[in-house]
C-alpha cells in the first residue's frame, strides 16, 4: 500500500496497522499542497517516527529521518542491513545481495538504478515478513517485468520506454538509465499542480535528450499552451 503525503496530513490512515513501513526516497513533489520542501520532507518522515512499528529504510536517502527502534535498512552506497556487494545495470539488473551471513544473486529484466533500489526493498520486506531464504525470494523477481507504466518497455528495436516520471528527479532516474543511447523524449506537466517543477523538468529534458516533444498532460483548468511555455 502506498501512503501519500496527503494521506498522512489528512489522517486518512488513522486506525490502520502496518506490518512493515518502507521508506524508498524523498524528493521534491506536491509543493502545490505542502508549500515548501521542508514541510513535505517532515510530513513523509513523520510516518516513520513511531518507535514500535517495524521499518525498512533506504539508508542512502539523505532526507530520511526515522526512529532507530525496530528499524532495518537497505542500500547500495551504504553498509545497510540489506546491501549490494556488486551489481550491473547493463541490459537489466544483475546484483549480489547480502543480508547477515546470507547472500543471493538477483537477475531481473528491469532498467535503472532506482529499480535496483526498489527490488532490494521488496526482497528485504519479504525476508523480514516471511523469514524465507534470501535466494528463494530473489529468484521470484527473475520473471518480473515491472509495473505497467513504470519503466515499461513497449518496444525493443528501437527501445521505447513509458514511464510515470512527473518530477525532475523522476526524469533524471529514467535518463540516467540510458546514457549510452540517443534519447528522444515526449513529456508534459499536469495542470493545477506544482508549477515550480515545470521549468526544472524542461531543463532536465534538455540536459539529456537530443530531441524534445512537449505535449499536454491533463491540463485541468489551465491553458495547455501556457503550461507548455512554462
Amino acid at each position: 500500500m502506498e501512503v501519500s503525503s496527503h494521506a498522512i496530513v489528512q489522517n486518512r490512515i488513522e486506525g490502520l496497522e502496518f506490518a512493515l513501513r518502507i521508506l524508498t526516497n524523498i524528493t521534491s513533489d506536491h509543493l502545490d499542497y505542502h508549500k515548501t520542501l521542508e514541510n513535505y520532507i517532515a510530513t513523509k518522515n513523520s510516518f516513520f517516527a513511531t518507535p514500535k512499528d517495524e521499518k525498512l529504510i533506504n539508508k542512502d536517502e539523505k532526507n530520511a529521518q526515522y526512529s532507530l527502534q525496530n528499524t532495518m535498512t537497505y542500500g547500495i552506497e551504504s553498509n545497510a542491513t540489506f546491501h549490494i556487494k556488486a551489481y550491473s545495470l547493463k541490459g537489466g539488473i544483475t546484483a549480489q545481495i547480502a543480508y547477515g551471513k546470507e547472500e543471493a544473486m538477483l537477475n531481473a529484466y528491469l532498467f535503472g538504478k532506482h529499480n535496483l533500489y526498489n527490488a532490494l526493498a521488496a526482497i528485504g520486506a519479504v525476508k523480514i515478513l516471511t523469514k524465507s531464504p534470501l535466494q528463494m525470494i530473489a529468484d521470484k523477481l527473475e520473471n518480473f517485468g515491472g509495473v505497467l507504466g513504470r519503466m515499461q518497455v513497449v518496444n525493443e528495436k528501437p527501445l521505447i520506454i513509458v514511464d510515470f516520471a512527473h518530477t525532475q528527479d523522476g526524469m533524471e532516474q529514467v535518463f540516467q538509465s540510458f546514457l549510452h543511447q540517443k534519447i528522444v523524449v515526449i513529456f508534459g506537466a499536469g495542470g493545477d499542480r506544482d508549477k515550480t517543477k515545470r521549468p526544472k523538468m524542461g531543463y532536465c529534458a534538455s540536459k539529456y535528450a537530443s530531441k524534445i516533444y512537449i505535449t499536454s498532460d491533463n491540463p485541468r483548468s489551465e491553458n495547455p499552451k501556457m503550461i507548455m511555455q512554462e
